[in-house]
């Protein structure tokens, strides 16, 4: 698999979910060090609320209204879109090779991609590989779809408040327009997960 198969050391740069170590944590199966979470900025690359999740994505997943009754939209999250000239703040983290293919599940809305020729933090080694995670054109689609069919599309506020958490403790303004104002209503949402699903608090 090209670099993995180097001794490089292995990054990713998360730019929501991501950001946080403890959602990081309960993906792996581990507890994560923060410290480990380095401030980057990533080049080329701009946040959105692009991403699309509902049954159709996350099978073992329902969404439940504050009513009690399953949620029927498409709940949006946080991905990015390559525009030049423009640049992503985030956190880059270390990872193993095990590690990424429990990522790659746990993002099953996004395709892995190599970002280490575009991506900075104070130091990052010089011999290192950075992935980071892009959406799939089915979850953005998932998106415009629902909208064409006057379906739902909603931010979940648990989300949301974990994204802005998490950008404040590494330093980034949580409070600019991106997140304090999606664009789509933001509601609040519990998540019901089956019995066999791994532990995926986000994304």
């Amino acid at each position: 698999m090209g670099k993995l198969d180097t001794d490089h050391e292995l990054f990713v740069f998360g730019y929501a979910s991501l950001v946080c170590p403890e959602s990081v944590g309960s993906t792996l199966g581990r507890q994560i060090d923060p410290r480990g979470f380095a401030f980057a900025e990533l080049k080329g690359w701009r946040r959105e609320w692009t991403v699309g999740s509902d049954r159709t994505s996350h099978p073992e997943r329902t969404f439940i209204r504050p009513d009690g009754c399953e949620y029927e939209g498409v709940v949006a999250v946080l991905g990015i879109s390559r525009i030049d000239g423009e640049s992503c703040d985030g956190a880059a983290f270390p990872v193993s090779r095990g590690d990424l293919a429990v990522l790659d599940a746990r993002e099953r809305n996004y395709t892995r991609i190599e970002v280490t020729d575009v991506i900075a933090w104070a130091g990052k080694p010089r011999n290192c590989v950075v992935y980071t995670y892009v959406p799939s054109l089915d979850a953005v689609d998932r998106i415009g779809l629902a909208l064409q069919k006057g379906r739902p599309v909603h931010v979940r506020l648990g989300y949301l408040q974990l994204v802005r958490a998490a950008f404040s403790r590494v330093g980034y303004d949580a409070h600019k327009p991106e997140f304090v104002r999606p664009p789509y209503p933001v509601q609040e949402l519990r998540v019901e997960r089956s019995r066999a699903q791994r532990r995926t608090p986000e994304g």
